[in-house]
């Protein structure tokens, strides 16, 4: 007899305030557009299956600001510009409009528009400027911008939506109206929907702290080094616990005033958990949380090993409840299967929709016999994930996936698809954990939020801001109102994306509209307490996100040896620091360091040692790195011969290379790379001439010379990186801007 599996999903619905509170305008559309695409329609679908019930975890912050465009008027600067009459556009509002209504995947919701991509291509042309788009061409581009983001199920259900869709071209300003508009009447309808359902007992609802922080970092900047031995933390030292403590009751209270019950369980920003943390969840009565799996794999001191195939060969510590024990207190903890979580996230986006889903249903029941032989009867798949960002990447927004896997799973009676209340409250034994490794979803530290130059001087600049905060309540004797109102800035600036975004290694494409906001949120508290606003706050830290590591501070002329790195060799080279990849592979590289002399470029390649312990020269598909070059003036250009898993490639893969380096890689022996020089026809030609020298072993180190490369004294080059498995991409270094090296 095979023992019943609980499976639970856990939706996390996430925006960051986008309001500039000087023009009562959001600067960013996100929260509009994922509104009309996600938050109704991932309720509406699972109304189809019976058996399905789901873990929706909602932030406040999100809900204030659906809230606000539903009710209040509220608009964004994208949608005050769709309702503008585009005869009193002038040149830089039509800059605003080009540069910015192309926000969309150009598999899924441009190219399946005949009259979208008609105006991408004209955008995208060599002899695009201003006066190619005509009136109407502006007003079509609107239009289509907001009609890609309507979910599919808004589509087929609403006839006046279809036909808007239909129309492709020659949409009026009336048109246009209309459209915010109807995202307006879905907007309303997102939580009366979420109160139906959860008073039906079809979903659950959790929380978050109420602006989206990260409580460990709130509470003790010191908690990161516990992850992360050598890092670097802010100068300030940090005294933001009270404000911690704030974020969780307004929070409770918020749902509360809306949802008419206090939630059980509470999601920590990017799943960062810590010892402190969990004890200030249990004082405020929260009964569980989530964590990632390598949290669990980190406390318990042992490996969660998976196969070739990431299928897991011992489930049991992953999919049972944990409790947490302090002071005669506990919490529950459930852990997140994080492969089958990225999957979702990252992977099967790029295949068919029932072959995916067939995955994932094969993968649970591979678990559910595993577990079959468990001395305990109540085991659990935990499934979460951001439940917005990554079905864009899927065709028809991922219902086609999601209705595949539901069905598979209503249809098993073996198996239960529960809310995480389901599953908790028919555990009877759980395993203790009296400690747990702080860290978050992300390689398990807090890499991502501190520890760099430019998050550590944010971080500085909201402890400053705070002693200031604090100084100015004592000394005045402030109305109620007014230290609520600075309080609030301060507890916004908080929030999880500020430090996300600024410094390495993540890029927005919009840097410096989150840092605009950020700051906006601290100088708010210095003008709301009627005190003067320090200068530092007035220069953009955009000024320091220049990516300084992708700089080079001197000419540079390493060993190559390929042994031990000498890196006092490499101390004035530039260097990218690479994240782990949320794909099934493990990274490859941990850092690539670059520089260059009179006569050579000087590459030094880290790798993860977990990513070499798994190469061998028995490999069907050895994994292969490969560098591009592109020379300023060349006779020949050529395209990248590799393949990628989906058409939303990053835009630098589609630009033109002169020089190609392809370099296998094996941890048992050298094996030799290949040049290759772009040629007529865009064809590579190989190129066995060359003295390109390259030692590895445990490190790589790389030595080409400048005049392979055909670079004369003043001319320099670009250069990507780009780490691949069966001429497959798996991923590309930097993504925003190729790396520029001049020879002295």
């Amino acid at each position: 007899m095979v023992k019943k599996l609980s499976v639970a999903f856990v939706w996390h619905m996430h925006q960051p305030c986008y309001k500039d509170e000087k023009s009562g305008l959001y600067l960013m559309p996100w929260v509009r557009l994922h509104a009309v695409k996600d938050y109704l329609d991932m309720l509406l679908l699972i109304e189809e299956f019976p058996n399905i019930r789901q873990t929706f975890n909602l932030v406040p912050l999100l809900l204030d600001q659906i809230e606000d465009y539903a009710n209040n008027g509220a608009h964004d600067l994208h949608s005050k510009y769709t309702i503008m009459d585009v005869d009193d556009l002038n040149d830089e509002d039509k800059e605003f409009i080009l540069s910015n209504f192309f926000a969309a995947n150009y598999g899924h919701q441009i190219e399946p528009n005949p009259r979208y991509l008609e105006l991408y291509n004209k955008y995208y042309s060599q002899d695009s400027t201003l006066d190619s788009f005509s009136t109407q061409d502006m007003s079509d581009l609107m239009a289509l911008f907001n009609l890609a983001w309507f979910d599919p199920l808004h589509i087929k259900n609403s006839q006046e939506i279809g036909a808007l869709v239909a129309k492709q071209t020659n949409y009026t300003l009336q048109d246009r109206i209309r459209i915010i508009e109807l995202q307006r009447d879905i907007m309303r309808r997102i939580i009366p929907e979420y109160k139906k359902q959860l008073e039906a007992g079809k979903i659950e609802i959790s929380t978050s702290p109420y602006y989206h922080s990260l409580l460990p970092l709130l509470i003790n900047y010191e908690t990161a080094r516990t992850s992360h031995k050598g890092i670097t933390l802010p100068d300030v030292p940090c005294a933001l616990k009270p404000f911690a403590q704030m974020q969780i009751e307004a929070s409770i209270k918020r749902m509360e005033e809306i949802f008419g019950r206090k939630p059980d369980g509470m999601w920590l920003p990017e799943l960062c958990i810590g010892n402190d943390s969990l004890k200030m969840l249990m004082n405020y009565g929260i009964k569980w949380t989530i964590a990632d799996e390598a949290i669990l794999a980190r406390t318990l001191k042992k490996d969660l090993t998976r196969n070739y195939r990431g299928v897991m060969e011992d489930p049991f510590d992953l999919c049972v409840s944990h409790a947490y024990m302090s002071n005669n207190k506990e919490i529950s903890i459930v852990f997140r299967n994080a492969m089958l979580s990225n999957l979702i996230s990252f992977e099967y986006a790029n295949y068919n929709a029932n072959s995916a889903a067939n995955d994932l249903y094969e993968r649970i029941k591979v678990a559910q016999d595993k577990l079959n032989m468990s001395p305990l009867d109540n085991h659990v798949i935990v499934i979460a994930i951001d439940g917005e960002n990554c079905w864009e990447n899927y065709k028809d927004d991922g219902i086609e996936f999601l209705r595949a896997i539901y069905t598979l799973l209503n249809n098993d009676e073996s198996i239960d698809v529960v809310t995480l209340n389901d599953y908790l409250s028919g555990v009877k034994i759980r395993q203790v954990l009296n400690s747990i490794y702080p860290g978050s979803w992300i390689n398990a530290n807090f890499d991502m939020w501190i520890g760099d130059a430019t998050k550590n001087m944010a971080w500085d600049y909201l402890s400053r801001t705070k002693d200031d905060y604090a100084l100015a309540i004592k000394n005045n004797n402030y109305p109620q109102e007014t230290i609520e109102a600075a309080k609030k800035q301060l507890l916004v600036a908080q929030g999880s994306d500020w430090f996300w975004w600024y410094g390495e290694p993540n890029n927005s494409g919009k840097d410096e509209v989150f840092d605009y906001l950020y700051r906006t949120h601290l100088i708010n508290v210095y003008k709301i307490l009627g005190l003067d606003v320090p200068d530092y706050l007035e220069v953009p830290l955009e000024a320091f996100m220049g990516k300084p590591s992708k700089h080079p501070k001197d000419l540079i002329t390493p060993n190559i040896d390929g042994k031990e790195a000498d890196y006092d060799c490499w101390a004035n080279a530039g260097c990218i620091e690479v994240p782990q990849s949320p794909t099934l592979d493990t990274k490859m590289l941990d850092r690539i360091c670059f520089g260059n002399d009179y006569n050579n470029i000087y590459l030094l390649f880290d790798f993860n040692k977990y990513f070499l312990k798994q190469t061998s020269h028995y490999d069907a598909y050895p994994p292969e790195l490969f560098v591009y070059f592109t020379k300023e003036q060349s006779q020949y250009y050529s395209s990248i011969r590799l393949r990628t898993k989906t058409d939303s490639a990053p835009q630098i893969l589609k630009s033109a290379f002169t020089h190609e380096i392809q370099i296998p890689i094996n941890n048992e022996r050298i094996l030799p790379i290949i040049f290759s020089e772009a040629a007529d026809n865009a064809l590579w030609k190989v190129n066995f001439a060359h003295n390109i020298n390259y030692f590895h072993k445990d490190i790589m180190e790389v030595q080409i010379p400048f005049d392979d490369l055909k670079i004369q004294s003043g001319e320099g080059i670009y250069m990507i990186f780009i780490s691949c498995r069966a001429n497959i991409v798996s991923q590309v270094l930097p993504l925003d801007n190729a790396i520029y090296i001049q020879r002295p």
